[in-house]
Order: structure tokens, then sequence, then C-alpha cells
């Protein structure tokens, strides 16, 4: 029994020194059937797949935060808008009627500017019409009967 135990003894001194996993990778080099070297591929893929699992769970997690984050932000930005909104409304329809009333005293200006001579002659005109009306009124035989 004391050779048993001495293999027994060495190997669990081998295998303090040596991970299992280069044990495992040595062998699977010196393996000829491929079976070592097969189920540590195995290993490895089904390894890489946890790993790439994880990275799909993290970018998921990441995305559904920026979505979260995202529709919070799109809602306090809609809330201050629409909170903002009547003085908004109110300095832009200031603003916009002051430019209008600007275009129409500037529309007015240059028309009365083109056509004054227009606007006496017409003026000039009633004026004429209703001192014609006033004298015709007016008759000299005041106060006597008239023919017709």
């Amino acid at each position: 029994m004391g050779f048993f135990k001495k293999i027994g003894q060495s190997i669990k001194k081998a295998s303090k020194q040596i991970s299992f996993k280069n044990a495992v990778r040595i062998a699977g080099s010196f393996d000829p059937t491929g079976i070592v070297s097969g189920i540590s591929a195995a290993h490895e893929a089904k390894k890489a797949g946890r790993e790439q699992d994880a990275a799909d769970q993290v970018a998921y997690t990441s995305q559904k935060v920026g979505l979260i984050g995202g529709t919070i932000a799109g809602d306090m930005i809609r809330q201050t808008t629409q909170a903002s909104m009547p003085y908004i409304s109110k300095g832009v329809n200031d603003a916009s009627g002051t430019i209008g009333a600007q275009v129409v005293s500037n529309t007015l200006k240059t028309w009365f500017t083109k056509n004054w001579k227009y606007l006496a002659y017409g003026v000039g005109g009633l004026v004429t019409v209703f001192v014609v009306l006033k004298m015709v009124k007016r008759s000299p035989m005041k106060g006597k009967k008239s023919m017709f």
C-alpha cells in the first residue's frame, strides 16, 4: 500500500502546484483521441456564450435605462414647454402685433407720400361741392315767394 499512497501524495502535491485548468489544457494537447480538447473547447464556448449573454444583458439594461431616462427628460421638457407656453405666446403675440403695426404704419406713410396730391384734389373737390350747395341753398330771394 505504500506504493499507491506515495502516488496519491505526489498527485495531491502536484495538483496544488498546477491548476486543473492548466492540466486539462496540457492533457488536451497530448490527447490523441481529441476527447479532452473537445470537452475543453465546449467549456470555452459555453463560457464565451455566458459572457456574451452577460454583455447582451448589460446592453439591454443600459438601453432600458436610456429609454426611461429619455422618457423622463422628454416629459420634463414637455411639461416645462407647456407651462411656459402662455408667457411665450404672449411675448410672441406682442412682438408680432408690434411688427404688424409698424408694417401698417409704413404702408400708410408710403401711400400718403405717393398719393397726397390725389387726396388733396378729392378733399378740395368735396369742399367745393359743399360750398356750392351752401350757396345754392341760400337764395337771393329770401322771404319772397318763388315762381316754382
